[in-house]
């Protein structure tokens, strides 16, 4: 057993091909303590049972002494990030409420990462996320696009807007996992594809402009857009006038018909 986990915990050393170390101690170290712990009870001899006691004892309370620690720092960190999600209870109710099962939403500018709740507490799914999602990379390309479009980037600012916005790009187009997570721990993170793609992103956007909003965006389906602003004039012009709805919070959500 403890063999098994000494060459998971080593596989990129053997493999050559780094895949995710951060969890590998995880799943080695619980193991590497019982397998010591064990040794360390036959070699104990059972006439020092006092001593025996208060030696396993200890290395009871140390592992989860450090547990309770851990989970309490845990807690402490997240609990205001908990907090502040409670503000968008309006939108999952209001979406559970009045649309129907798999509907389809668009959320504008990546509102606090509202896009990964979405799928969580409600019965929708997202148009365009920066989520691990199996999809052509067509579909990545024309929904960043999309997205660029409703925050109102024009064609002579696309080029600035990417240079100045790199990290958003790559976080919604990369193709290497590692390029976003924890760069520089990995050593295999250059993402040609990405590099291609951005290359090209510019005069793809400034022809996806030339294009009737609406009938891009139906090019896939799409039922509401969720804006955290109401959107300008012109772009509810493209869209065809849709219905909206204003929430308590705040929030615009535009019905495509």
């Amino acid at each position: 057993m403890l063999t098994g986990r000494l060459v998971a915990l080593n596989q990129q050393i053997i493999t050559g091909v780094t895949i995710w170390p951060f969890h590998f101690v995880q799943y080695t170290v619980p193991f590497a303590y019982i397998v010591f712990v064990v040794i360390l009870y036959r070699i104990i001899p059972s006439r020092h049972a006092l001593t025996k006691q208060f030696i396993f004892g200890m290395l009871a309370i140390i592992p989860i002494s450090f547990t309770i620690y851990t989970e309490v720092l845990g807690y402490q960190r997240l609990y205001p990030k908990f907090v502040a999600r409670q503000q968008w209870a309006d939108v999952f109710d209001w979406l559970n409420a009045n649309t129907s099962k798999d509907s389809v939403v668009f959320v504008n500018d990546n509102v606090e990462s509202l896009d990964l709740y979405i799928p969580a507490y409600t019965h929708n799914n997202l148009y365009f996320s920066q989520s691990i999602i199996m999809a052509p990379r067509e579909r990545f390309i024309r929904g960043y696009m999309s997205f660029l479009r409703l925050k109102g980037v024009t064609g002579d600012q696309i080029d600035a807007y990417l240079k100045d916005t790199k990290s958003e790009a790559t976080n919604y187009l990369y193709t290497n996992l590692f390029t976003v997570l924890r760069p520089g721990n990995f050593g295999n993170e250059h993402d040609n594809e990405l590099e291609t793609t951005l290359a090209r992103l510019p005069e793809q956007y400034r022809q996806f402009l030339r294009e009737d909003f609406l009938t891009a965006l139906k090019t896939y389906r799409l039922d509401y857009i969720l804006s955290k602003e109401e959107l300008p004039k012109d772009l509810q012009t493209a869209l065809s006038d849709p219905p909206v709805v204003r929430l308590q919070n705040g929030m615009f959500i535009y019905h495509l018909l």
